[in-house]
């Protein structure tokens, strides 16, 4: 899909739509202190045009978005006297609150990142719609709002807008929540359209229905875009220039491809190199501090081999497990949902199996029917020859020392009342290993340590720490009772590209001393290539495809994980 516009040059020649110069942002912390998250950036975007701002987390190109719309804290914001804020040639810092309001929303407007946060729950989706049409006079009656309202869901992409436009945002899947933003967003008609990683949570089917969506809109209403994410491979699908940012500062600018094809910073290229690719399997993936020292090659770093042979040892069997959930249907009546259907798969000693799929399709229900968080209706798991589905929980108790999992989210998985050290700890004294808390200490020492943490780290709370560094201190958690078996429930689809390259770095280097075998859950096709020796498909709870991972890949022969690689960005420049 190649959705840049063709005219770039002549966009970029156009007088400017959006001018920031200069813009420093600060914010009070406390009585003294002061954080400069943006020290005086400048860019534009011209009409009809696609500027992608892309850098990690805390890098700045959400602050410089909000100070746009005028989203940013009054009590703590500084943003000094020397900022310029221009629309369509036009002082924004200059307008009252009251114009600044009515622009934001008629002629810019924005999509957020996480749609469950920003629609109210309470409300249906067509009631916030005819809310903004009314706000805004865009329609006159509440009865023109309604009809708008569903125009614009059908607009969008919303099957059935009559009916969805009663609907609240819950009853929606993530794919048509980010719709309903988008729908939200175009309602009055902007002439600039700011997205903040508006596909970050999608599966990559979805996500790119969303991209092709925003893009469609874009042409067909003449709007211009801000594209804010961390992901380079979505900028080069729709992006005419690329605003490179890291803390605070703009490293780099340019038109799209000579940003891809000839990055002049070292911080660029590091970007464009951290993200596993499905045409190459380095030894270790490169990370940011390797390329800011200036002397990285990539191409000379020795490929992994990946499968599993038939010597190999098979430490877990999955045979026909089924997992179902009853639904209610009227007043008395009730019927099955089937979330696992029929899967048999084996995973040997010190191997990864991959799985994928999209939300809904059963990934993480098999996950925690394996290890018995959920109760399985029917099949069998077996660990050298025991099936753990006919155990008492006390006969079962051994065993989950042997199998531990890492979720996708450490801020909600870590006790914020607990120090890491109690963290650590309470594993090892429920299993009582060690002879006593001085031995245990001792050994969270060294697991933090492996993981690339310190020592000083025991004391600190988990408010003290990245999302990364979370994640690592999970993964330290279930290293201290030494499993056999780990099931990564998308450990990295949260974290930058950088920050990913670590844990999956981390998670390699494990696996490589300790034998550990993985069950690797995710929707991030290109992690799973890169980390996986087999590789299973899932679809509407059943396995679809199951297989070597390159040959997988290569070869696929289910219409399902052919139209799942298909929708990889970036697939053809690497197939």
């Amino acid at each position: 899909m190649s959705t840049a516009s063709p005219n770039t040059q002549q966009a970029a020649a156009s007088p400017a739509l959006l001018e920031v110069e200069n813009l420093t942002v600060r914010f009070r912390l406390g009585r003294q202190n002061e954080f400069t998250a943006l020290h005086g950036i400048s860019y534009a975007v011209a009409p009809n045009q696609t500027v992608a701002l892309v850098g990690e987390s805390g890098s700045g190109k959400t602050v410089s978005a909000l100070a746009v719309m005028d989203l940013l804290p009054r009590t703590n914001t500084i943003i000094t006297p020397e900022s310029r804020l221009r629309f369509n040639g036009e002082p924004l810092l200059e307008e009252s609150p009251a114009q600044r309001r009515l622009r934001c929303g008629g002629q810019i407007s924005m999509i957020f990142q996480d749609p469950m946060t920003s629609l109210n729950p309470v409300y249906s989706v067509g009631e916030q719609l005819v809310e903004i049409l009314q706000l805004h006079a865009i329609c006159p009656t509440r009865a023109a709002a309604r009809a708008r309202a569903i125009e614009l869901l059908g607009e969008v992409g919303i099957p059935d807008p009559r009916q969805k436009v009663k609907s609240y945002p819950h009853e929606l899947s993530g794919g048509q929540q980010q719709r309903v933003m988008i729908a939200m967003a175009i309602a009055c008609a902007p002439r600039l359209l700011i997205a903040d990683e508006p596909t970050t949570a999608l599966d990559v089917t979805i996500q790119q229905q969303i991209l092709e969506l925003l893009v469609n809109l874009k042409r067909s209403r003449g709007m211009s875009m801000l594209f804010i994410t961390h992901d380079l491979a979505l900028v080069r699908e729709v992006a005419d220039r690329v605003v490179v940012m890291n803390q605070g500062h703009i490293r780099e600018s340019g038109a799209t491809g000579q940003i891809f094809e000839a990055p002049a910073d070292n911080y660029t290229r590091a970007l464009l190199a951290c993200r596993p690719r499905i045409d190459r399997r380095p030894v270790k993936l490169p990370v940011v501090e390797d390329f800011m020292k200036g002397s990285y090659d990539i191409d000379s770093v020795a490929e992994r081999e990946r499968g599993v042979d038939s010597d190999d040892t098979v430490v877990l069997e999955v045979d026909h497990l089924r997992k179902t959930y009853p639904v209610k249907t009227g007043w008395f009546g009730e019927k099955q949902f089937v979330a696992v259907d029929d899967v048999s798969f084996r995973l040997a000693r010190g191997k990864t199996l991959g799985i994928v799929g999209e939300s809904g399709s059963g990934k993480t229900t098999l996950g925690k029917a394996i290890l018995r968080l959920h109760e399985a209706q029917g099949g069998s798991v077996r660990m050298n020859g025991v099936d753990l589905l006919k155990l008492s929980r006390a006969e079962f108790q051994p065993y989950k020392r042997q199998m531990q999992i890492v979720f996708q989210n450490p801020y909600a998985s870590l006790n914020p009342r607990f120090t890491i050290s109690d963290i650590l700890l309470e594993p090892m004294r429920i299993h009582n290993l060690h002879a006593g808390d001085a031995e245990r200490i001792e050994h969270a020492t060294a697991l933090l340590r492996q993981v690339g943490l310190s020592a000083s780290d025991l004391r600190k709370y988990p408010h003290e720490f990245s999302g990364g560094q979370l994640q690592r201190i999970s993964i330290a958690r279930c290293l201290a009772l030494k499993p056999d078996i780990l099931v990564c429930d998308e450990p990295v689809s949260a974290l930058d590209v950088s920050v990913q390259a670590q844990v999956l770095n981390l998670f390699q280097a494990l696996q490589d001393e300790f034998a550990i075998s993985y069950l690797f859950i995710s929707h991030d096709l290109n992690v799973v290539k890169y980390i996986s020796d087999e590789i299973m498909v899932m679809h509407n709870g059943a396995m679809v495809e199951y297989g070597n991972a390159d040959e997988l890949y290569r070869n696929p022969q289910h219409p399902y994980t052919q139209r799942l690689l298909a929708a990889i960005p970036g697939r053809q420049r690497h197939s």
